[in-house]
């Protein structure tokens, strides 16, 4: 995965090669702006992640469709446009581990 300024990362799994409960948690970066099929199968490991009541991550340009996904708001998901607050918040989310207080629709 090519980040910016010259970062990349190796992505060992895909939502397509693993299941959301090998995870402790889902960081969501950005949805496909050209296949609405990649779109659907990411939001069903992001379904799932939600259902089994783990922390989720998502960058601000998601938050309408989280909203939509009636996600964004619950306990333990985690959106801020601020970088560092974010990080801080998400950290605090994994280490709970799970959000038992969650309305799981």
């Amino acid at each position: 995965v090519a980040g910016t300024n010259g970062v990349s990362l190796n992505a060992e799994f895909t939502f397509l090669t693993a299941k959301s409960v090998q995870f402790d948690s889902v960081y969501i970066v950005r949805a496909s702006v050209k296949s609405q099929t990649f779109n659907k199968q990411a939001a069903n490991f992001i379904d799932e992640a939600f259902s089994h009541y783990k922390p989720i991550g998502a960058n601000p340009g998601l938050k309408e469709w989280l909203e939509r996904n009636r996600i964004a708001g619950q306990p333990g998901v985690v959106i801020d446009d601020n970088i560092e607050q974010f990080t801080k918040e998400l950290i605090e989310a994994i280490s709970q581990h799970r959000f038992w207080d969650r309305k799981v629709i």
